[in-house]
């Protein structure tokens, strides 16, 4: 400003480019936090299925016959992490997935009722007359250890 003629537009340019410089070093920090914080909370998110099924997991597990949950089927985990609202029909395209495996031609509807017999391990009636979740193979089934054995025999 000593000079009155001097021109400050190579100084006002100089400026900028600065400024945008720092605007673009903020922009990549900001995406780069938001990025490892949307990580972190995907995370800490996923659930398994101790987390789904609680104290009934170890009741899965006879059932399934494995003795550690990380070898039950993956449907298992899936609906640890899905949202409630979406089970139903998370469980619909796994039966029409094990239909179309074993060349059903069938429809087999899954009712938000049976969605739900399903995931809290309520299917199995302890009572032989007590048709409440269906007549199924487990319904009819052996529901004693002396029962199974004497199936096994057969």
């Amino acid at each position: 400003r000593d000079l009155p003629h001097l021109s400050t537009a190579a100084q006002q340019q100089g400026a900028q480019v600065i400024a945008r410089g720092l605007n673009t070093l903020v922009e990549e920090q900001r995406l780069t936090r938001q990025e490892a914080s949307e990580q972190r909370r995907a995370r800490e998110a996923r659930k398994t299925p101790a987390d789904f099924y609680g104290v009934l997991l170890e009741r899965l597990m006879r059932w399934a016959h494995v003795a550690d949950e990380a070898h039950l089927p993956d449907i298992h985990e899936a609906l640890a992490n899905v949202k409630k609202s979406k089970i139903r029909g998370l469980l619909q395209q796994a039966v029409e997935e094990s239909l179309f495996a074993n060349d059903f031609v069938e429809d087999f509807p899954v009712s938000t009722a049976l969605a739900a017999k399903i995931t809290e391990l309520s299917w199995h009636s302890s009572l032989p007359d007590d048709f409440s979740c269906g007549l199924n193979l487990f319904a009819v089934g052996a529901l004693d250890d002396d029962a199974v054995e004497y199936q096994r025999q057969q």
